[in-house]
């Protein structure tokens, strides 16, 4: 809110005559009582709505084991107990699950980065870069001269050629790792990111680039929680997506 200063108000009534300065501060205060109402401090949950609504983005809560082993999705559905510890999946005589995740949903984030013509043509660095390894390929009869991407890998050129990769599509990179969120306890929950491979090298593993995927209470143990195994469905009820498997590190 803006303030008056007395320095202010003094060495305006100074030179101002009465009928003015009684202008002047009716003025100052209409814009005190407008610029309080723009200053209104929306909750937590208004916040994360509003947002869930302009992004188009909004995450998918999951139950899963009190001790991380699996989630209670596809075959465990409807199950009442973990298959793997038989620790009940609910708070006693409840339907409140003991644990749940959150998944962020990877079709959404991906349809925005088209939305503005900078970020699509950062985006089509990857069919740029393919375009180019292939001429050279054919160029030097067979060889590649420089291997420095993901590009150059024999695997994602060998699927450029089948067709199960091509321009129109992206390349996701997924990492996961177990987090420490409190200096003097042990690691407490695991995210996952995902990493845009069509994005250049320079900008690919930079903050504002790299997209959230999961984040998961645990672990129990150091173990990866086992539903992570089997392929995540986070791509939207909106967007068709198809993957195809290029091995994994």
């Amino acid at each position: 809110m803006p303030v008056i200063l007395i320095s202010d108000y003094l060495s305006t009534s100074s030179f101002l005559p009465p009928m003015h300065l009684k202008k002047l501060i009716t003025s100052l205060v209409l814009v005190c009582c407008v610029v309080t109402q723009m200053m209104m401090f929306f909750s937590y949950a208004r916040i994360k709505s509003k947002i869930a609504e302009l992004s188009g983005v909004s995450p998918i809560v999951r139950q899963m084991c009190i001790n991380s082993c699996v989630a209670f999705t596809g075959p465990f559905d409807n199950l009442e107990e973990c298959p793997i510890c038989q620790e009940a999946r609910y708070l006693n005589d409840t339907s409140t699950p003991r644990r749940v995740f959150h998944t962020i949903p990877i079709g959404p984030q991906l349809q925005a980065l088209w939305r503005t013509k900078e970020s699509a043509q950062n985006i089509r660095h990857r069919s740029r870069r393919t375009a180019a390894i292939i001429a050279e390929i054919e160029e030097n009869g067979g060889h590649i001269t420089l291997f420095n991407d993901i590009y150059h890998g024999s695997e994602y050129l060998a699927a450029v050629e089948r067709g199960d990769i091509t321009r129109d599509d992206m390349i996701l990179i997924m990492s996961i790792d177990g987090a420490q969120l409190y200096q003097m306890k042990a690691s407490d929950c695991w995210i996952s990111i995902w990493i845009i491979g069509d994005h250049a090298p320079d900008m690919r593993y930079k903050k504002k680039c790299v997209l959230p995927s999961t984040f998961m209470p645990g672990p129990i143990s150091r173990n990866i929680p086992i539903h992570l195994c089997s392929r995540p469905s986070s791509f939207g009820r909106s967007t068709e997506g198809r993957s195809y498997d290029l091995g994994c590190c």
